[in-house]
């Protein structure tokens, strides 16, 4: 059928997150973190600003990022007006644990974007995962990771990928991007992935889509910088556990690692994952320990899944 496979709660909810539920914390002057506007005085006694207390210094390094989208962002007008992200983004779907809900987010957020504009999935996870939510591992047209390795290296993306849903195209991972096979066709046993072309690659469909969703492995240094070069914003899901938590500082690493290259990429924010609706207490309490993290270096998604 046409249905995705995460449950219809699960949509749902990540439809709230994705569309309506976005309220990051302002900045301390009240001011929405991405526009500058005065996002305390629309919201009124709903808006909350967090204290930046006990936050990790990591994170100070990535303060600055409260700023307006990259100017390139805002050549088109956006076809969903609701979203904060403009017309023809690239989001990256990441962080440095595994089983963090990043495969999942990454489909469901790709088939509720399709029903308002064209949409382009990279997997970059050579465990095929969203081949299986899309039913489309035994896709004549499944390359293995092949387009998307020809991508990371030379810079150009072939084919249309396959068509998974209407207006969704889908570039499948596989054996063909894992790391030692990117270390062998490049020639460099070294590999880090700084010097990927995928952000070239991404550059060239970008007027193709208006939304293009890169699925990024959790352990994987090198493919994780690919990632990182290639998109404009940075989307991170985490499940409650204390393991999850700590995995934020591995992306925070990898993002301050790739801002030399790339300082336009900005936080999208950080949904929690993976909690019950009912448990309230639990998802009290991973906001408060998302808060002593995170301070007012990433906004937090109102909706949880």
């Amino acid at each position: 059928g046409s249905a995705l496979r995460p449950s219809q709660a699960l949509t749902r909810t990540l439809w709230l997150a994705t569309w309506l539920a976005l309220s990051p914390s302002c900045r301390p002057d009240g001011r929405h973190p991405y526009t500058g506007s005065l996002y305390a005085a629309k919201q009124g006694a709903k808006a909350k600003c967090r204290a930046p207390a006990l936050v990790h210094p990591l994170w100070h390094a990535l303060q600055r990022r409260y700023s307006r989208p990259p100017a390139r962002l805002m050549a088109r007008p956006s076809p969903c007006p609701n979203l904060i992200v403009m017309a023809a983004s690239v989001i990256a779907v990441a962080t440095s644990k595994g089983g963090a809900g990043k495969s999942s987010v990454t489909a469901a957020t790709a088939g509720l974007l399709a029903q308002r504009g064209r949409v382009a999935v990279l997997e970059l996870d050579y465990q095929r995962d969203i081949a299986l939510d899309f039913g489309v591992l035994n896709d004549p047209g499944h390359d293995g990771g092949e387009s998307l390795s020809k991508a990371i290296l030379s810079g150009r993306l072939s084919g249309s990928g396959i068509s998974a849903r209407p207006n969704l195209n889908y570039f499948p991972g596989g054996p063909a991007i894992e790391p030692s096979s990117l270390m062998a066709v490049s020639g460099n046993p070294y590999w880090t992935g700084m010097d990927s072309k995928l952000a070239e690659a991404v550059e060239e469909i970008r007027d193709k889509y208006d939304f293009v969703l890169i699925d990024t492995p959790p352990s994987v240094r090198s493919l994780q910088h690919a990632s990182l070069l290639a998109a404009d914003w940075l989307l991170i899901p985490t499940p409650p556990d204390l393991g999850s938590m700590q995995a934020l500082f591995g992306i925070a690493s990898r993002v301050v690692e790739v801002e030399g290259a790339n300082p336009d990429l900005k936080f999208l924010g950080v949904v929690a994952f993976r909690i019950a609706t009912t448990a309230t207490k639990i998802r009290s309490d991973v906001r408060a320990n998302l808060n002593e993290i995170l301070g007012d270096a990433v906004p937090q998604f109102e909706a949880v899944i």
